[in-house]
This record gives C-alpha cells, structure tokens and sequence, in this order.
C-alpha cells in the first residue's frame, strides 16, 4: 500500500503488482463491488479503482494518517 494524491486529496493506493489470474481478477472486481456498498466510520472510504491491464490493478481509499493497512 502506497501514500499517494488524487484529485488533490491524500490517498492510500493499494497496488496489484503483478499478472493477475482470472480467478484473482474476479476477486479485484468483487472486492471493489463490496467497497462501493460499504459505508461505515470504522472503514476507510473506498474513492476509485483502477484497471486498465490485468497487471495495473489498484484500488484507490482515503488516507488514515497511523492507519494500518495491509
């Protein structure tokens, strides 16, 4: 998971770094579905998802500053 800025905001952007299997890619998709749906101030806010290669995979969520992610 990396520190990053999108749309002027500080984000966390957690990376897919290598060829995804299809069995994997469904399990990207699934688990942005669920993210998109959930709504909680126990959880970190899901912002956007990226996909435009099987092997540039990322899921873009608001940033906790001493947050633990992983």
């Amino acid at each position: 998971v990396y520190k990053g800025k999108w749309r002027g905001q500080v984000v966390a952007v957690k990376k897919f770094i290598h060829t995804l299997t299809p069995a994997q890619r469904a399990e990207f998709e699934h688990e942005t579905k669920l993210m998109v749906m959930l709504r909680s101030p126990y959880l970190v806010m899901f912002m956007a998802a990226t996909a435009p290669t099987d092997n540039h995979l990322a899921i873009i969520t608001e940033y906790v500053d001493g947050g633990r992610y992983g």
